[in-house]
Formats: C-alpha cells, structure tokens, sequence
C-alpha cells in the first residue's frame, strides 16, 4: 500500500476546472499530489456512511504520516490565485504574508496598475519612491530599494525572504517609463523606447510574466496606444501578459476594452483587463458591451480575461482626484505649488469642467469618495470627501488640495463607484477571474477589507449566500481559469504530479466579518491551506 506525506481522506474536491464535485481523498508525497482517488460516487452531505476512497480497495487508509479525515461540509480545492493585488513588498515583513494565505491565496500577481518596485534608476530614485508609497507603504530600507537597478536583483532580494506564498511578477510600465522619461508628457524618442524594452527584456528573462499598465496614473496616462504596442511587442517574445489598469472605467470604459484588446491583437500577447467596472449611469448596457467584445476577442483568438474584486467600492490613493497635467513632475511638485494661488485656480476650473479624464469628483461625487487612510489627517479617516469639506467649511475642490498638501501625499481614498448588482454581472461572466486589489495588505495600515477577505467573501456571499455561481464555478474562477491563462501548469487543478497547493474550507462557514471599521478581521471557515505539500494554516491558525 502507498504511503504519504499527508492523506486527505473521504472529502468533496472541487477539482478546480469547473466540473461537478466528487467524493474522494488525496495523497501528498514530496511536496506534490501523489495520488486522486475517487470514492465512484457524487457529492454527498459528508455521511461518514458513503463509500470510503483508498488505494486499494481493502478499505483501509494508506498510511501517511498525517490524516486529515474531512469533516461535513468540507470541500477540498487547489489553492487560490489572487490574481491582482499591491504585496510586491509583503515578504519583506513577513515571509508568510498572514493577510493572503489565511484567505487560502497561495498564488499571487503583484506589479500590477503599472506599479512595480523596480527597475530603478538611481537618478530618479525619489519620483518613484513617492509614486509608490501610498500603494506599497512598507517599511523599505532605502539603500536596499535603490540597489534595484534590475529586476532581475530585487526578485533576487524578495526570494532570499523565502516567501511562503508563490509570487508571479509584472513589470509596471510607469515604473520603466519613470527611470526612462521621468514623469514627462510626451511621446519617448526612438532611444527612449529602446531603453524601455531593455528593462522590459531583462525583467522577463529574469522570470516576470509580463507587462501592467496604470492607464489613469501618471506617467502612464502620457502614453499613447503604438506605445504600449511596441513594448508589449517584448512581452510576446516570452508569450507573457499584459494586465492594464485601463485608460478609463466610466463613461469611456467601452473604447478602453477596445483600446486593451487592440494592444493584445497587435501585439500578439495575452491581455488582462484589472478589476473590471463600469462606472455612471450607462454601467449596465456599457458592461453587456464589454461582455460581448471579450467573447468576441476571444472567437478572434486573442487570448484576453478580466479580473474583479468582490466590492461596489474602490481603493486608490487621493492624488488620483487631479487632472493628469498636474502631477507631470510628480506629486511632491504638485503640492509645492498648491500654495500658488494662480495653480490652484487652474486645477480648480479644470476639476469643474473637464471630463475628458477620470475625473471622480465630478463622475462619482465627493460624497461616494471616503478617506480611509490618511498619514497626518486621522481625524479625516472615514469621513467622505464632502463632509469633510462641510466641517472645515471649505469647498470639496480646496479641501481636496488641502488633504493632500497635509498628508504629503500619502492619502488613500475609497470610491462607491456602483451598485452591488452590476460588481455581481461582471463576476458572472464567464472569463472574469479574482483579484482582491489590497494595497497595503498586512502593513497595519487603514486600508480596504477585500485585501484581507476578498476570495471568502466571494464564496460566502456571491457563491453561498445569493447562489450566483456553483461552488465549482467559484473555485475555477480563482484556480484553473489564472492557472491556464497565465500558463502555470504545475498549479491550479487537484490533479496527480502537481503542486501541492491546496485549500479545504466548510462550505457552512466560508466568509468574513470584516468591513471599513475592521477591515484586518481574519476569514472564516478556512480548515486547512497547503503549499507545496506542507500544512501552512489549520484551522485559522498559521503553523510556522
């Protein structure tokens, strides 16, 4: 009889592609699955009565140095992705990353919305440690975070951390273009391009998976089309991905998908569309057109998904409240003139009147914008954007500058931008994987809940609670559909010879409490996460 690390026994497996759940259990040896026995009966209700799986037929348990018996109501399934997330620097305070491996993440995307912590150019070094900081806010030693030229030394850096959870790295387009251009608007010359590739190429020979964009962020918003063509163009070569934080999710979110899958047509690579919405009045008809022209893209043969967060809400930080113009030189250079009175006169007329831009004062309202972290303004946490403004007595335009300038900058905002219907279509469709968006996850930082409870509130509510999809189809969505498309094929499916990364969680009890006034309460209903055939969580308690 087979023996093993680990035997999962007489356990309901969500096998990860999407089809129905089976009664069996599971051998771990070596840090892989070794064995998938099927009992040869359906799902049931965890009777201990059903017919018992083993590897024999002889109705003993194979012996295994640990048994874990499946208790009613379990299901097993490979390991989550977190398909789009800001923990680029989470190894660096913690190895395990406790936020996303107690949610039974055990696959992460980070470098995502064009943010990515290296390349760095010594040079502009500063213009891109202010760029990050509200979204990567971890202590970083600063000699150690300019040593990261390549991309090749800070994976080198973040891996000698022997991080717990597996780490798949984008490389952001507005960190390349800012050691490349700065923060300029304007085109790059012919040896600026190059240069751009350089990096690029050297990031994915160094083991990135590809490219993401911040298409509202300067200075990815100062890019055309033809120049995320020609970089995307390297991307191909290594058959990598692009992941855009589109150009715009409101009234132009239609033309955005276009713009995107355009990218990926001629360029030839794979295309990601980030936390998919549709912002404004239009929001429905708007998302069945985006639905229509993923389906279309990918009779095309562009191989294209989106991604979601589980939340009518946003995170982003404050200085996406400005026109683009305005941060041309950096956010350190906008708030030193914010005491021009002429300045703020000109970002004030614009906000007014100018849409052309992601202009969220204007498109959602300063009453559905809430500050939910503020360096220096605690008092503000909490509190949207107009009350605020009503108890200085100020205008909601000057105490957006005001919170700013006070915060140096170092303000993070979240944004109702829908109702909870239209987040629940998007995740419907088909090809619409998860992503829980966290920006500073695990720092102890004000911050949105769906970086510490996203992928179980998705099962409890969207899957348990309002029956949107089966529990196969919510496994698939954050297994086998990243899995496949990123093209991981050691992970993602309860299949013999792969990765060991594997979940069970009590259907009865998936879910969180957490919310904007407690957003760090732990998941429930997670018994146990594996990786790489190793017991990392049991029970909700982390084994180190």
């Amino acid at each position: 009889m087979d023996t093993y690390d680990i035997f999962i026994h007489n356990i309901d497996i969500a096998d990860g592609s999407g089809a129905p759940l089976f009664k069996g259990s599971v051998g771990i040896r070596n840090g892989k699955i070794a064995k998938v026995i099927r009992n040869g009966a359906g799902p049931d209700d965890g009777d201990k009565g059903a017919k018992d799986a083993n590897a024999d037929g002889s109705g003993k348990i194979p012996g295994a140095k640990t048994v874990i018996e499946a208790e009613k109501g379990w299901i097993l399934s490979p390991g989550f992705f977190d398909t789009h997330n800001h923990n680029d620097l989470y190894p660096m305070i913690d190895r395990y990353e406790r936020a996303a491996l107690l949610q039974g993440v055990t696959t992460e995307i980070v470098g995502n919305c064009g943010q990515s912590p290296a390349p760095v150019a010594p040079e502009n070094f500063q213009l891109l440690a202010d760029y990050l900081k509200p979204l990567l806010p971890y202590e970083v030693d600063t000699d150690l975070w300019r040593s990261w030229t390549t991309t090749g030394k800070y994976l080198e850096d973040i891996r000698a951390m022997k991080p717990v959870i597996r780490r798949e790295q984008l490389v952001g387009h507005g960190t390349i273009r800012l050691a490349v251009m700065k923060m300029e608007d304007r085109r790059p010359t012919a040896q600026e391009m190059e240069r751009m590739k350089n990096y690029l190429r050297e990031a994915m020979e160094a083991g990135a998976i590809g490219l993401s964009s911040g298409l509202i962020y300067p200075p990815g918003v100062y890019s055309d089309k033809e120049e995320l063509i020609e970089l995307c163009k390297v991307v191909r070569e290594y058959d990598g991905v692009y992941s855009t934080h589109m150009r715009n999710e409101s009234d132009g979110v239609v033309e955005a998908v276009r713009e995107a899958i355009d990218i990926g047509r001629q360029s030839g690579c794979k295309v990601l569309l980030s936390h998919l919405k549709a912002i404004g009045p239009n929001g429905y008809e708007n998302a069945e057109k985006i639905r229509r022209l993923i389906g279309e893209a990918r009779q095309e043969g562009i191989r294209v998904i989106n991604d979601q967060y589980q939340y009518n809400l946003s995170s982003t930080t404050l200085s996406v409240l400005f026109p683009p113009f305005a941060l041309k030189d950096g956010v350190a250079a906008c708030i030193d003139r914010l005491s021009e009175p002429e300045y703020r006169e000109t970002l004030r007329k614009n906000i007014e009147k100018d849409l052309s831009w992601e202009n969220y004062i204007r498109k959602i309202g300063p009453d559905k914008l809430t500050v939910i972290g503020a360096e220096v303004t605690k008092e503000c946490e909490g509190k949207s954007i107009a009350r605020i403004a009503a108890e200085r007595g100020s205008s909601v335009i000057d105490t957006t500058f005001d919170l700013l300038a006070e915060n140096r900058g170092n303000a993070v905002l979240a944004l109702e931008f829908c109702d909870e219907a239209l987040v629940e279509k998007i995740f419907c469709f088909p090809h619409t994987a998860i992503g829980c968006d966290g920006i500073g996850t695990g720092s102890g930082q004000p911050s949105h809940p769906r970086g510490y409870c996203n992928h179980v509130r998705m099962f409890g509510v969207y899957v348990r609670e309002k029956g949107l999809v089966s529990w196969e189809e919510g496994v698939r969505k954050c297994t086998s559909l990243p899995a496949d498309f990123f093209g991981l094929g050691d992970r993602g499916y309860v299949r013999e010879g792969l990765l060991a990364d594997l979940v069970i969680f009590d259907r009865e009890r998936i879910g969180s409490q957490a919310d904007f006034s407690d957003p760090f309460r732990e998941p429930e209903g997670i018994c146990y996460v594996l990786t790489d055939g190793v017991i990392r969580v049991d029970h909700g308690s982390l084994i180190k």
